[in-house]
């Protein structure tokens, strides 16, 4: 079964939960990380990424309250890049949605859509897109294809810079046992019943 397929038979999705983002991870937390990818933040790669935190907190309760308010259930057409939200008072909405990456819950795994075969090029969050903030910040993280993580905040931290750097509308998390699947929304229109 491919991830999309397992996506699509478990649509029990849920709002990317705001666990506190990054303000949450520790920096003890952080230094592990860093050091187990031989790097360490300087003081303008910290002020991005607490910028990147700062805006999916904004966007994400944005999102909340403008989408989500008598929210029923979603319907996930990941291979045409589409989600759409139902709602038990208006009409459903449809947003265009790119795969961000995957977190396995399991084994604390995380791979980013651009490096899953089974993703469509043009649905996930290019590799392109985050080089220039590795050679900028040297958060080399971003262009490794896949790896175990320290915490289950990583997937958020991902998150919120793809977020920022594709100025989407808010992030969505589909989980489907113990994967769990991050997708940027953009672009809502509303669709028929």
């Amino acid at each position: 079964m491919t991830l999309v397929e397992g996506i699509r038979r478990v649509l029990d999705a849920i709002l990317l939960r705001r666990r506190g983002g990054l303000a949450q991870v520790s920096d003890a937390d952080i230094c592990d990380w860093r050091v187990s990818f031989g790097n360490a933040l300087t003081e303008d790669a910290r002020a991005f990424l607490a910028s990147c935190d700062e805006q999916l907190g904004s966007k994400q309760e944005t999102f909340r309250e403008t989408w989500l308010t008598d929210f029923q259930h979603e319907d996930a057409g990941l291979e045409r890049g589409l989600l759409r939200l139902s709602h038990l008072n208006r009409p459903p909405v449809t947003f265009d949605a790119k795969l961000i990456g995957t977190f396995d819950r399991r084994h604390r795994k995380w791979e980013w859509s651009w490096n899953d075969r089974s993703v469509s090029r043009r649905h996930c969050v290019p590799r392109a897109l985050l080089e220039p903030i590795v050679a900028q910040y040297n958060l080399t993280y971003l262009t490794v294809g896949a790896f175990r993580v320290p915490n289950e905040q990583f997937p958020q931290y991902a998150s919120a810079i793809s977020l920022k750097l594709t100025n989407a509308l808010a992030v969505y998390e589909l989980v489907t046992g113990h994967l769990v699947v991050f997708l940027l929304l953009d672009s809502p229109r509303v669709s028929g019943a």
